[in-house]
């Protein structure tokens, strides 16, 4: 039997060691990047940018997984969509043990919006130390001035209004709002209360009728001409039918959202994402 001498034959026993555990060590399971898309899943068809699921999918490295949450998605009942949504990740992120990352477009973004609240103040608390970050595209529920570090404020603030706003956004959470975009820029003036208002009831108890919104003249709109126009111009948002509109930009690899910076949005997005793991 061959004798090896002491510091050999200690290097050889931990070599095999090192060895034998390489073959049973596991491979780390990536990181899920839940994302709500817009309505009527229109982020994967606006004609003038790039679709995000796909792009996502192909550009993030191996650490993450990207993972499109369903949910109807539906302009009216605007309120039943998203309530199915945000049960449909919150069921997502229960299900899954670990870090993961929110990432929502228009009313996508008011979904993980939601629930980030949920992570910050009720049912997934617990969870708050797996939540990695989020990235809210045209947020419905923008705070005020918060967008993503070095991104010029665009103003306003989401068109969902006062008293359904973020509050207090960490710098885990990154808005991009694209100068001009009604749903997450709106002003803060008396025509900015009006959309909201509408949003609102877009948003409650629309069920297609325009006779819901006329109820909103003489509290607070001041003609019906006005009512129906922008109840109008917040369904065509919602719709995309303006693809060409701010709304559309975030998809856009021409828009490049930082002065002096090539990126578009998307890709800064994914660049923040990669730095997460």
């Amino acid at each position: 039997m061959t004798s090896w001498p002491a510091k050999i034959r200690s290097k050889v026993l931990s070599i095999g060691v090192i060895r034998a555990g390489s073959r049973h060590r596991r491979k780390r399971r990536p990181i899920p990047v839940y994302e709500l898309s817009g309505t009527f899943r229109l982020v994967g068809n606006i004609t003038s940018g790039v679709p995000t699921d796909n792009w996502f999918a192909s550009n993030l490295d191996d650490r993450f997984q990207w993972i499109p949450v369903a949910y109807e998605a539906d302009f009216y009942p605007m309120e039943e969509s998203v309530a199915q949504g945000v049960t449909n990740l919150i069921n997502a992120i229960e299900a899954r043990k670990g870090p993961f990352v929110l990432v929502g477009y228009s009313q996508g973004a008011g979904i993980v919006a939601n629930v980030y609240d949920e992570i910050r103040y009720r049912s997934l608390q617990e969870r708050r130390a797996d939540f990695l970050g989020g990235l809210a595209f045209g947020n419905p529920r923008r705070q005020a001035g918060h967008t993503f570090p070095h991104c010029p404020n665009p103003g306003g603030h989401g068109i969902a209004g006062a008293g359904y706003l973020l509050s207090d956004c960490e710098e885990l959470w990154w808005d991009f709002a694209v100068p001009g975009d009604q749903a997450a820029c709106t002003a803060d003036s008396q025509a900015g209360q009006w959309e909201s208002a509408i949003y609102q009831t877009l948003l409650s108890n629309y069920t297609g009728d325009i006779i819901e919104v006329l109820a909103l003249v003489g509290s607070g709109i001041p003609n019906a001409m006005l009512a129906v126009a922008l109840a109008h111009g917040i369904e065509n948002l919602f719709h995309g039918f303006v693809t060409s509109g701010a709304h559309a930009q975030y998809q856009n690899p021409a828009y490049h959202p930082l002065p002096g910076d090539p990126r578009s949005c998307i890709e800064i997005a994914r660049d923040y994402i990669n730095r997460l793991a």
